[in-house]
């Protein structure tokens, strides 16, 4: 998927895919992620929850990663679309 990148100032460019983006809204507009709000899953550090780790497996399915560490070159760049998953940016991968 091609994305756009755009600048906020001097130092900060931006990538995003508007198809994406366009999911992610549509996905929070019908609550598709409530119904994992409850799902329990373990893990080594806090600063993501298990519903931000699924959003983020979902999120690379729909964007056609083949792998995990297709995510850190085509999700975690994406800050516009991990705002709207109330996410800094997507979870590293290693």
């Amino acid at each position: 998927m091609k994305s756009i990148s755009f600048r906020l100032d001097e130092n900060k460019v931006v990538n995003t895919s508007a198809w994406f983006v366009s999911v992610i809204q549509f996905a929070n507009k019908i609550n598709f992620f409530d119904a994992f709000k409850a799902f329990k899953l373990k893990k080594k550090s806090v600063n993501y929850t298990n519903l931000n780790r699924l959003q983020t497996l979902i999120s690379s399915i729909v964007m056609g990663c083949n792998y995990t560490s297709d995510i850190s070159e085509k999700l975690i760049p994406d800050t516009v679309a991990a705002n709207l998953l109330d996410m800094d940016h997507f979870p590293d991968q290693s």
